[in-house]
C-alpha cells in the first residue's frame, strides 16, 4: 500500500497506566510514519486528554454494560463508514467486543486485537473471529495466545516504544507519563 493508512486505536481503561502509555506511543509512532490516526476512548479517559494534547482526533463512547455494548457496536459501525478507518487496533475486552464488532459491521478492512498483558487468556472470543489479527508485546504473551489456540501466524510482535522517532530529546518519559496520568489502569 502506497498511501497512509487511517488507523483508529481504541480503549476503554480511563487511567493512564502503562497499556494506556504504549497506546499513545504507537499513536506517536504510526502518525511519525506518516498515516492519520485517531482514538476511541471513553469521555473521561485520561488518555483522551493527552491525545487531544498532542493533536489527535478523539472521538468517546461511554462503555460498559449491555445496552451501552449494543448501542456502541452500532456507533463504531458508522463511526468507521464515515471516517473510512482502514485499521481498527482494540486494546481490553470490553473496547474489543464493541469496536472489533462495530469495525467489522462497518467493513474495516482490518481489525487488530493488541494483547499487551502477560496473565492467562481467559476469553477467546475478542482473540478469534472478530479481529483478523492480533498483535503483543513480546514473545512470551504470543506464546501464551498461541498455547490458548489462536494461531500463531495470526498474532504479531510490536514491542514497546519507549521513545517516539520524532524530537526524540523533548518526549516526555513513561514515568512522566504516568505521573501526568494519574497511574493506574490498564
Amino acid at each position: 500500500m502506497n498511501r497512509p493508512l487511517r488507523i483508529l486505536h481504541t480503549e476503554a481503561a480511563k487511567g493512564m497506566g502503562g497499556q494506556e502509555i504504549y497506546i499513545f506511543r504507537h499513536m506517536q509512532v504510526m502518525r511519525a510514519r506518516g498515516h492519520d490516526v485517531a482514538l476511541l476512548c471513553q469521555p473521561d479517559a485520561r488518555l483522551a486528554k493527552r491525545a487531544r494534547d498532542d493533536g489527535f482526533t478523539v472521538h468517546t463512547l461511554r462503555m460498559g454494560g449491555l445496552a451501552r455494548l449494543l448501542r456502541g457496536i452500532w456507533s463504531v459501525s458508522r463511526l468507521v463508514r464515515r471516517e473510512r478507518y482502514d485499521v481498527v487496533n482494540t486494546t481490553s475486552r470490553r473496547d474489543a467486543l464493541i469496536a472489533a464488532a462495530g469495525a467489522r459491521l462497518g467493513g474495516t478492512p482490518l481489525v487488530v486485537r493488541s494483547r499487551h498483558l502477560m496473565s492467562p487468556v481467559n476469553s477467546l472470543l475478542t482473540y478469534t473471529g472478530l479481529p483478523h489479527r492480533v498483535i503483543t508485546v513480546s514473545n512470551f504473551v504470543k506464546q501464551l495466545l498461541a498455547d490458548r489456540g489462536i494461531p500463531a501466524d495470526h498474532i504479531g510482535i510490536v514491542p514497546p516504544m519507549a521513545v517516539a522517532p520524532t524530537d526524540a530529546t523533548h518526549e516526555p518519559s513513561w514515568q512522566a507519563l504516568q505521573e501526568a496520568g494519574g497511574g493506574g489502569g490498564g
